[in-house]
Parts: structure tokens; C-alpha cells; sequence
């Protein structure tokens, strides 16, 4: 009803960071990674 819409054609599910101690070793393990292109776009668009 009104207005434009812009779909991403998928869920926008993103995890900035993940850590967590491994298994075996107990070595801590994190990793980072940027939003996806179209999720960054996506949110540009909503601000």
C-alpha cells in the first residue's frame, strides 16, 4: 500500500562478529566480517 518497497529476496540475517573457544585446542577464535552489499544498501536505504 503506498510508497516504494525493496525486497533483498532473502532473509537479512548478519552476525558482525563470532567468537568462541575451540573444541579441542580452547584457543579463543573470533572472526568479524562487514554487512553484505545488499544488506548495507538495504539499511542505507531505511536511514
Amino acid at each position: 500500500m503506498g510508497g516504494e518497497t525493496t525486497t533483498l529476496g532473502r532473509q537479512a540475517l548478519h552476525c558482525h562478529q563470532l567468537a568462541f573457544n575451540h573444541p579441542l585446542t580452547k584457543e579463543r577464535m573470533q572472526f568479524n566480517i562487514p554487512l553484505a552489499t545488499d544488506i548495507a544498501q538495504a539499511w542505507q536505504r531505511l536511514k
